[in-house]
């Protein structure tokens, strides 16, 4: 058996297909970042040197297959399919932690934060895209997340109509989108972290810093909340704090 350097699962063969549907890259993208990890398992290798009948695709025909699956996805039938067929799944535990630690060690390296600034550079440019910004709005059918929602139940609570919902994209601030925003004619905003997105991409204080000096670009002042910090006394002092004399 070989394992997947991101995930840690263990496969007989890793396919196009695992690495494009629960790690969102190509086969290619795959081998550049483990250059030296075993694609293939020993048994499938000696299976496929003791039969003809069973040979690894070229790259001809990972190519074609690679462009199959493009168009496909340009269909909308088959995008809505898609998503539908990923409601209620998610990773277990072990498989997020297993997916923490490999990140975490890709990005650290040359290669990783080269692969990283390029991410970044192409993603800040498609979400300025008024088109590409509806496009996910209208694909992803984005609901409130559990710790949206308990943060917008302890921002109702206290500071009744002060503070809007708004991570569906319906603010975009120079291709950011925070996640609630202020509603008495001061320009401030809210970003929830959840630990398991920022933290596995090795996104901590640097990412903080980031957002802020972003949003502030814009004019407006931002406030970062970790999911870990979701709590009523944390939320009305950090609140009181980042307000100031309006509370």
């Amino acid at each position: 058996m070989v394992k997947c350097e991101i995930c840690g699962e263990e496969f007989r063969l890793i396919t196009y297909s695992h690495t494009k549907y629960s790690h969102g890259i190509d086969l290619d993208e795959y081998k550049l970042r483990y250059p030296l990890a075993d694609i293939a398992s020993e048994e499938m290798r000696e299976a496929a040197s003791e039969s003809s009948s069973y040979v690894f695709p070229s790259q001809e025909t990972v190519d074609k297959r690679s462009a199959t699956m493009t168009k496909n996805w340009e269909d909308e039938n088959f995008r809505e399919m898609m998503v539908d067929s990923q409601q209620g799944r998610s990773h277990t535990p072990k498989h997020k932690e297993n997916l923490a630690v490999s990140k975490t060690r890709f990005y650290s390296t040359t290669e990783g934060l080269e692969c990283k600034r390029l991410i970044a550079e192409k993603t800040k440019k498609l979400w300025k895209d008024p088109e590409y910004v509806n496009k996910q709005r209208n694909s992803r059918k984005l609901v409130i997340s559990e710790n949206e929602a308990n943060l917008d139940y302890i921002l109702d609570k206290y500071f009744s109509g002060d503070w809007e919902y708004i991570g569906d994209f319906q603010l975009n601030i120079g291709g950011r989108f925070p996640d609630f925003a202020y509603t008495k004619g001061l320009p401030l905003v809210i970003e929830l972290f959840d630990s398991y997105r920022h933290l596995e991409t090795a996104r901590t204080e640097d990412d903080e810093i980031d957002r802020i000096t972003h949003y502030r670009k814009y004019g407006y002042r931002c406030l970062i909340i970790w999911d870990w910090e979701v709590s009523e006394e944390y939320v009305i002092s950090k609140l009181k704090e980042f307000v100031g004399e309006v509370y």
